[in-house]
């Protein structure tokens, strides 16, 4: 072989060896680059919406505390007002009137303070939720002779649950709760929390005599309750078997 053939060979080689791994090298390098340019345009992003979020929260929780120290004291001074007015009145059509007001006072701010509670985002927790739920419903039963039995199964701490999320399953167990007091005549309620790592279930049953006449009166608020949990993405249901139950189970 000549001289410039073994050249040329020994070119040949050099260019099959050394250029695809030079392009190699670039790609390489191209898809580095990328990947840390992309990566840092994420932790921006992450960043940026982690920031929006605590401003969020911290408004939710400067909005509660406005409404709790204005509107819900405004509230309660018309309760009270109106209580001390209530005793004073004569006449039985007064009094009517009056017991309308100190009635629509005391719900209103019972109102106010589920909604100021719904906001505070100090309360964005499953653990403030069933403390929430406990006090409420002793506090309901406490002029009824029905027992109470109240349960939690599973880890409650740090399971985040928002502000929305919590008013939709209060607002869920509130009107089950009532529909007990005027329907079921039963002597126990049982209400359960269940918690895992990727759910929340919510159990209330009673023992009483069931709702089958009372269904089309309660109709319309079995449906806002199923729409409330299917708002969740949730899963609503109820049965009548030696009473009256409703089994709620919301992906965390």
């Amino acid at each position: 072989m000549s001289d410039p053939e073994a050249a040329l060979v020994q070119k040949i080689i050099y260019t099959s060896f050394f250029v695809p791994l030079i392009l190699s090298g670039v790609l390489v390098w191209f898809i580095v680059f990328y990947q840390r340019k992309r990566n840092e345009a994420l932790l921006r992003e992450k960043d940026l919406i982690i920031k929006r979020q605590n401003a969020l929260e911290l408004e939710r929780t400067r909005i509660a505390s406005e409404m709790h120290d204005d509107i819900g004291g405004g509230l309660t001074s018309i309760k009270f007002l109106s209580q001390k007015l209530l005793r004073k009145i004569d006449g039985d059509q007064n009094k009517l009137q009056a017991q309308k007001i100190v009635s629509q006072a005391q719900e209103l701010v019972g109102n106010m303070s589920e909604i100021i509670w719904a906001m505070n985002a100090g309360f964005d927790t499953v653990q403030s939720l069933i403390a929430y739920v406990r006090h409420y419903t002793f506090d309901l039963f406490e002029d009824h002779e029905i027992k109470v039995n109240f349960m939690v199964k599973g880890e409650t701490d740090d399971v985040a649950l928002t502000g929305e999320r919590r008013r939709n399953i209060f607002l869920v167990l509130k009107e089950a709760l009532h529909n007990i007091i005027k329907h079921a005549n039963c002597g126990q309620v049982d209400i359960q929390f269940n918690i895992s790592e990727n759910q929340l279930e919510l159990f209330i049953a009673d023992d009483g005599q069931g709702m089958l006449k009372e269904l089309s009166e309660v109709g319309n608020g079995l449906g806002n309750m199923r729409k409330r949990i299917g708002s969740m993405n949730g899963v609503f249901n109820f049965e009548q078997a030696n009473g009256f139950s409703i089994r709620c189970t919301i992906p965390l």
